[in-house]
């Protein structure tokens, strides 16, 4: 499976003309490097495949995996702190008259309350085009920028990961969906071959459904 775990490849790089936003494995694959060379350290005694599998079950979607994000991105608590293993239910499935149904759990499920934050709206006399580029920079969708003031309103993002697993073993499909409600997902059995699993992730809690 690759990748095995992501990173954030994404940095504000200083250039010639000024700072330019940077994204892909050039600056990932460095992060994840040198977050095993701090497990070696911690654990002179581990074996490379051992350091490897340990990063994995680290990772924030672990035992979820897919063929974009992997495991997801490596955790230092894991290594660092007590970690329960124990897994809290986010969600229930409920089959009826051949269709599934997930349902996020109300304890788990809150819409996202808005982040304040707050960026300079332009100097006197720049152009529109100059303005707009300021904010695609810094990541700033332009419906969400107020009109009145130079405030800035963003979401928390919640997703629901799946993937579908073919009988050999391969993931043929995968999605990563965004929570507004808590039935998320329908399914229904008939699109669904013997010998397929379908997974399921949300907040730590993975089901795994066998046809």
């Amino acid at each position: 499976m690759k990748p095995n775990v992501s990173a954030f490849g994404h940095a504000i790089v200083g250039h010639g003309q000024g700072y330019a936003e940077q994204v892909g494995t050039s600056f990932a694959s460095p992060l994840v490097a040198g977050f095993a060379a701090c497990v070696f350290q911690m654990h002179p005694d581990w074996k490379n495949m051992k350091v490897l599998s340990e990063i994995e079950s680290s990772s924030d979607l672990f035992p979820y995996y897919d063929y974009a994000h992997g495991y997801g991105v490596p955790q230092a608590g894991y290594f660092t702190d007590s970690v329960s293993t124990d897994t809290i239910p986010t969600f229930t499935i409920v089959e009826k008259e051949g269709k599934f149904s997930v349902q996020i759990d109300s304890s788990h499920y809150s819409l996202a309350e808005p982040i304040q934050g707050t960026y300079h709206r332009g100097m006197p006399g720049e152009s529109k085009y100059e303005m707009e580029s300021d904010w695609k920079q810094h990541h700033i969708p332009d419906q969400e920028l107020s009109s009145s003031s130079s405030y800035v309103y963003t979401q928390v993002p919640d997703y629901v990961f799946y993937h579908i697993e073919n009988r050999d073993g391969y993931v043929k499909q995968y999605f990563v969906i965004s929570v507004h409600q808590t039935e998320v997902l329908e399914f229904l059995r008939s699109d669904f071959t013997k010998g397929e699993k379908l997974r399921i992730w949300y907040k730590g809690f993975m089901k795994t459904i066998e046809f």
